[in-house]
């Protein structure tokens, strides 16, 4: 075989901002997420010098072994491909379930015939999923610029997964899109998952799902200034003048189908755990191999298909270049039946993918660290803390102070948010009777809900619609915790129908820092910690 023959090239990459390099020559890469650390070969070193450079080069199968495994890892992100959603690119059928919302698919539809980038060309049918409307659903097309549209009419409902099914049976491209009826889409939304699913191995790619306020009667098309506003663009401004309530306010920079700006792949246990089917573009053939979506389960199907694909070996891109706008309920009673169901789903979840929901994942010795601090035992905690980190700076005396103290303390400390948000989410219906009878325990519990608290407005402060001032932080702060408590109800009621406990106890994780062994390739593997 010649050596051009064994040489491809690989699109440019983003690395994740997650992601550090040390030592000399960067072979020290920590980041991922997991977060693990990487000893790299010089050849190892040189070759993700090359990827930062952020263009597409020329790799051997060995470099493209490697690439690879950073990229399970999560420390690599591909660009998409742009130049895939330009023919010639597969065809896609949108498949679209509804239930009452006619309004919500004429909403969607104007925003399928207000794109007419080159993407778009490649929608060759809107499936739409009557799944039991009490009214049967009629649309209204004329005067649009749109693929074909059918509508399915279902008698008696059969749940989002089931209607999706049906849906999927009657396409006949090569990529099905399934976008719900609430959610409507933007220009040039179709590229950038047109190009991450031109990579054979992608068998899913989801855009991000930025919410938006519901605009009954009016279409992304016709939308004044003021309506778009509303829906998502609010200005800080817009914000203080309180055109928006707390809880629109709070569910604009706090939706939990908005996974953020980060790249990612996607797998259970990682920063990016699943991607919902509010929008997503799929492989048709795999999704039916796979046996499509469990239509038991009425909430957390999406969850449930993501976690077979890539249990089965497929790979699942969530891509935030490619935005779907999803309107929010901005009613307080059915925010909380929302979060009380999303809750239950994790019971259901646990039986088909035992230890995948747990509430926490940590080592044992920051659990240790955890309970001391917990038992008011401040001095001890601290010594097993550092005590920890000394024996990882003797295990890996190579690797900079700075990155083992990120490794060691960074390490407790992740795990304390975790534990924290664990107590106010899934574990305050034990922790709050404990809470009233022992003054210990309502220290660490009032502890445990100010460092979430702290830690969700850390996390909104940079967006257009985060709490300005204090009261706005309170009202915030409170809804939260509503929001938290909401689920925890879910998940509890989850599990006494299910008789499952798996989704209320924690995960105690192996520890990743002592180096793997080298692999093959050996010009160029790293050693894992």
């Amino acid at each position: 075989m010649s050596v051009a023959s064994s040489v491809d090239r690989v699109p440019a990459f983003d690395r994740d901002s997650s992601v550090r390099r040390s030592g000399s020559a960067g072979r020290f890469v920590l980041g991922g997420s997991p977060i693990r650390l990487f000893s790299l070969t010089p050849a190892g070193a040189a070759l993700m010098d090359r990827i930062e450079l952020s263009e597409p080069f020329e790799a051997t199968p060995a470099e493209r072994d490697l690439i690879t495994r950073w990229q399970d890892a999560g420390l690599l992100h591909p660009r998409p491909d742009l130049s895939a959603a330009v023919s010639p690119s597969p065809q896609v059928t949108l498949v679209v379930p509804v239930r009452d919302r006619a309004e919500g698919v004429q909403r969607l539809l104007a925003s399928i015939a207000a794109d007419q980038s080159d993407a778009a060309t490649a929608i060759l049918e809107v499936v739409i999923v009557d799944d039991g409307s009490v009214l049967p659903l009629i649309v209204e097309t004329a005067g649009q610029r749109l693929p074909a549209v059918r509508v399915i009419r279902v008698e008696q409902s059969v749940g989002p997964g089931q209607a999706r099914n049906l849906g999927l049976q009657q396409v006949s491209t090569e990529l099905v899109a399934f976008v719900d009826s609430d959610c409507q889409v933007t220009t040039d939304w179709l590229a950038p998952l047109l190009g991450q699913i031109a990579d054979p191995f992608v068998v899913a790619a989801a855009p991000r799902v930025k919410a938006v306020l519901p605009v009954t009667g009016q279409t992304p098309a016709s939308q004044t200034r003021a309506s778009q506003a509303r829906l998502g663009q609010t200005s800080t401004e817009q914000t203080r003048a309180g055109e928006l309530t707390a809880l629109e306010q709070y569910e604009l920079s706090r939706s939990p189908l908005d996974l953020g700006k980060q790249a990612g792949r996607v797998q259970a246990g990682t920063r990016v755990s699943y991607v919902p089917s509010a929008a997503v573009l799929m492989r048709t053939e795999v999704i039916r191999e796979a046996g499509g979506f469990n239509p038991s389960l009425l909430v957390g199907e999406d969850v449930d298909l993501i976690w077979r694909l890539v249990d089965q070996g497929g790979r699942v891109r969530y891509e935030p270049r490619s935005m779907v706008h999803h309107e929010i309920r901005s009613g307080l009673p059915d925010w909380i039946r929302q979060r009380v169901g999303y809750g239950t789903s994790a019971a259901a979840l646990d039986r088909a993918h035992p230890g995948l929901v747990a509430p926490a994942v940590l080592s044992p010795w920051s659990a240790a660290v955890w309970a001391l601090v917990a038992t008011a035992h401040p001095v001890l905690a601290a010594a097993l803390g550092v005590g920890t980190t000394v024996q990882l700076s003797k295990k890996l005396p190579e690797l900079p102070r700075r990155e083992v103290l990120q490794l060691g303390i960074g390490g407790h400390l992740g795990a304390g948010r975790q534990l924290a948000r664990s107590v106010q989410r899934v574990w305050w219906p034990v922790a709050l009777p404990a809470a009233v009878s022992s003054r210990r325990v309502r220290h660490a519990v009032l502890g445990a809900v100010v460092l979430t608290a702290v830690d969700s407005l850390r996390q909104v402060r940079s967006e257009a619609a985060a709490p300005q001032g204090v009261p706005e932080s309170l009202r915030f702060v409170g809804l939260g915790l509503l929001d938290d408590m909401s689920y925890g109800a879910g998940v509890w009621l989850g599990c006494i129908r299910e008789r499952r406990v798996g989704p209320l106890l924690p995960s105690f994780a192996r520890s990743r820092t002592k180096p793997r062994a080298r692999t093959k390739p050996r010009a160029l593997t790293s050693a894992e910690s």
